[in-house]
């Protein structure tokens, strides 16, 4: 893979890459692999956890505190949404905001609480992603699975998942979207802390994204 230059956010090659490699990677798995049932097993639900997770942060713009943190309670599927809930008294975060998601989302969701059955522990019970053999997440986690799967997509530099939220943000103003919307989809009291630690537009993107704003028919980026 050609690296581009050194920046903070990934582009949108690296994005579709970083959706869609764990999804071929479950393609090629193969039982004769493994040499139990429950290593199989264990893999199988792994790489479709972790593709959630990368797939909730890339579309929702979640912190990645924020996505090992939430709790089954705040799956709401009927909406289409995630409640998301900041732990600390941090004053310009807010404390209590929704994420939207797709149908397809919900339904993977769904099956992946449906696996979750048999491997659940009582310290794990308020937890929406756990691991197979049923504890909590750190969180730390998504970096480490955003590490992995770049490195598995060919990204070579140093990336990390707050990336990942710069991203988002990023490319909702090249979509259009106005500050107020964008305050609100980020989770923050103010405007200006999304404007001076989350926007990394280019000289070439905020002139795109100008031409972006004048096709109010273009889809938005979040779309997955």
């Amino acid at each position: 893979y050609k690296q581009p230059k050194k920046m903070d956010y990934f582009t949108r090659e690296e994005v579709a890459m970083l959706v869609k490699k764990p999804l071929q990677e479950l393609k090629m798995i193969d039982r004769t692999d493994f040499p139990t049932n429950y290593s199989y097993r264990g893999r199988i639900y792994t790489i479709k956890m972790q593709y959630l997770i990368l797939k909730l942060m890339i579309s929702t713009g979640i912190r990645p505190c924020e996505v090992t943190n939430i709790e089954p309670e705040d799956f709401q599927p009927e909406e289409l949404r995630l409640r998301v809930r900041t732990k600390g008294n941090q004053q310009y975060i807010m404390k209590e905001r929704h994420v939207f998601i797709t149908e397809k989302t919900v339904k993977e969701l769904q099956e992946l609480l449906v696996l979750q059955k048999s491997i659940r522990r009582p310290e794990s019970e308020n937890r929406l992603f756990i691991h197979y053999f049923g504890g909590k997440l750190s969180s730390s986690y998504p970096n480490v699975i955003v590490k992995y799967w770049a490195l598995r997509c060919g990204i070579r530099r140093n990336v990390y998942a707050y990336m990942i939220r710069y991203t988002y943000c990023t490319r909702l103003v090249e979509n259009g979207v106005d500050v107020y919307s964008l305050k609100k989809l980020m989770g923050h009291k103010q405007m200006v802390v999304t404007l001076k630690h989350y926007l990394k537009l280019t000289p070439t993107e905020i002139r795109l994204s100008l031409i972006h704003i004048s096709e109010p028919t273009r889809p938005l980026y979040i779309s997955y």
